[in-house]
């Protein structure tokens, strides 16, 4: 990534709620587990290629999956199985031989996605921001959508100052596709770390081609240790914030309830008003400051 690529400020709409405590006094915001906390759920999606594979080796493969998930993760022993429950076992493999490739395929990329995204969530983390255009305008749908139809904020972050102790490539540009990556198939244990590392980062920044006009960039934290969690709370540097835009229907009362929480912000952070670009649907903010 060269230097006129990366984006020099990053914005992040949002309801005004509890949590601008927490962003604007706290340095403190949300990042989420992509797989259980996006709305979207083929955000962050790849599918496996099993070209390499025997058909016996995928029909064996499922079948133990099937042995796992049915069986092993409800608390039996395999040893222990009852006659019943071996016929059962007998019979869905029986089934899988019956199958097609094509359906062979599906079926283990099924499990297998849904296997390596489970694990995935418990160790990454993402905050969404969207890139902020040359002629610094606001994107009036992303108001609508995440700043509560023009009721919310966007909080503005100077992007250097945001993952200053953190390498260039946490920061990752979407790409959006009309359908999802693939990567060859190997046990979860067989994937040394490098290539971890490269399956995450083209999971992260891939999304269905639906979303292109968000323009988003994602912020991404590998956790020192594996989390259930849905959210987490991530610290960003004080000078990072510099601003906030409140959006076209943002009430009085809110307004005022966001300049007395920047009074109380130890670092300057100017608060700006969004307004209409004339002859255009561009939103415009830098000359309208409010404090």
């Amino acid at each position: 990534m060269t230097e006129n690529d990366f984006p020099k400020k990053l914005l992040y709409y949002s309801n005004i709620d509890k949590y601008c405590v927490d962003v604007i006094l706290k340095n403190t915001f949300t990042i989420t587990n992509p797989i259980r906390g996006f709305n979207d759920p083929f955000d962050c999606f790849l599918e496996f290629d099993f070209a390499e594979w025997q058909r016996g080796d995928i029909i064996n493969s499922l079948r133990g999956s099937f042995i796992v998930e049915n069986y092993i993760k409800k608390g039996k022993e395999v040893a222990g199985l009852s006659v019943e429950d071996k016929n059962i076992i007998d019979n869905y493999r029986h089934e899988l031989t019956l199958c097609t490739n094509e359906t062979l395929n599906k079926r283990f990329s099924k499990y297998a996605t849904k296997e390596f995204r489970s694990l995935l969530g418990k160790r990454l983390r993402i905050r969404s921001f969207s890139a902020q255009t040359e002629d610094k305008t606001l994107n009036n749908i992303m108001f609508s959508h995440y700043g509560n139809s023009h009721r919310g904020l966007c909080y503005i972050f100077d992007s250097k100052k945001l993952i200053q102790n953190k390498p260039r490539t946490s920061l990752i540009k979407v790409d959006y596709l009309s359908k999802p990556a693939t990567v060859k198939y190997k046990s979860l244990d067989k994937y040394s770390d490098e290539e971890w590392d490269e399956i995450i980062r083209n999971m992260v920044k891939i999304k269905s081609k639906g979303w292109d006009y968000e323009n988003e960039w994602r912020l991404r934290i590998n956790l020192a240790t594996l989390s259930e969690n849905i959210n987490d709370a991530w610290e960003f540097a004080t000078d990072a914030l510099e601003g906030i835009v409140l959006g076209l229907k943002t009430t009085t009362e809110d307004k005022e309830r966001i300049n007395k929480l920047a009074e109380k912000r130890p670092a300057n952070m100017n608060i700006y008003k969004a307004e209409r670009r004339y002859g255009s649907f561009c939103l415009d903010y830098e000359n309208n400051k409010m404090n």
